[in-house]
């Protein structure tokens, strides 16, 4: 443009970084940078972005384009890590220190405890495993032997008959109220303790059976059964199911002797009865 012959300014004189470059005056360019380049030739790109990818992302270590804000420990771990940096620039990864857990190492969570989460919680013990301090009480009181196994898990011998992982449930044939050590009432032969049954233990012949003693059944008979299994059917009683009068006796239940004068007297009385 001659007579004023202005500069021709081009985008290296931008260093290649303007979106849009003019003549001011003179030799004069001036250079609307992009991105966040700065500089009056848009020649510096400040630390907390990626030069690499031409100032328009933020710089590992810093998230949140355009601000890019620093990854600090304080700021974004809750003053809880050793370190803390970002590669997706977006969040912060949080180095966590002690037993600190959690994106923002802000959670301390059980067996652990303490201000610093740097000591075992109540009920644990020999930091850093922490283990758990096992008692009677893991076990519902009913153990006869209490082991650490892992982590939070008590291993629990059980005592007499308890079971179930905590020691908490007595089997139905044993007697709850005496530490499960006995059988209940109804079962025999500890520590086995098999329930007294009809027609195991008294040949189908009762109506019921129990036991007080735990150790043998009683047998409530049928009909005109007896013995202690319900296995005897005496006379004057007869039947299969002893049920009926034997020979020689009628009018069951009582079963009165059949009397004749030949058999009951010797063939001399005029009449015969039963007293």
């Amino acid at each position: 443009n001659y007579p004023t012959c202005s500069a021709i300014c081009t985008a290296i004189d931008c260093s290649n970084h303007a979106s849009k470059v003019t003549w001011v005056s003179g030799t004069t360019c001036a250079c609307t940078c992009k991105n966040q380049w700065t500089g009056n030739k848009c020649q510096t790109c400040p630390s907390q972005y990626d030069e690499t990818n031409n100032c328009a992302s933020c710089k590992d270590g810093y998230i949140n384009y355009p601000t890019c804000t620093q990854c600090d420990v304080t700021a974004h771990c809750n003053g809880h890590a050793s370190a803390t940096t970002s590669t997706n620039h977006k969040t912060c990864t949080c180095t966590c220190t002690n037993k600190w857990t959690g994106a923002a190492c802000d959670q301390c969570n059980s067996p652990y405890g303490g201000a610093n989460c740097d000591q075992c919680a109540g009920g644990y013990q020999n930091y850093p495993t922490c283990s758990a301090i096992c008692t009677a009480i893991d076990c519902s009181n009913h153990a006869s032997k209490v082991t650490w196994v892992s982590g939070t898990t008590c291993a629990c011998t059980c005592s007499n008959q308890w079971t179930g992982n905590k020691c908490q449930t007595c089997p139905s044939q044993y007697d709850e109220t005496n530490d499960c050590a006995s059988c209940k009432d109804g079962y025999i032969n500890y520590p086995t303790c098999t329930q007294c049954d009809v027609t195991a233990h008294c040949n189908g012949h009762a109506s019921a059976t129990t036991s007080t003693n735990h150790k043998t059944c009683t047998c409530t008979c049928t009909n005109k059964w007896s013995g202690a299994a319900c296995d005897q059917c005496d006379a004057p009683y007869g039947g299969a199911n002893c049920d009926q009068c034997a020979g020689g006796y009628k009018n069951y239940p009582t079963c009165d002797p059949i009397c004749t004068g030949a058999l009951h007297c010797n063939g001399r009385g005029s009449a015969v009865w039963v007293k």
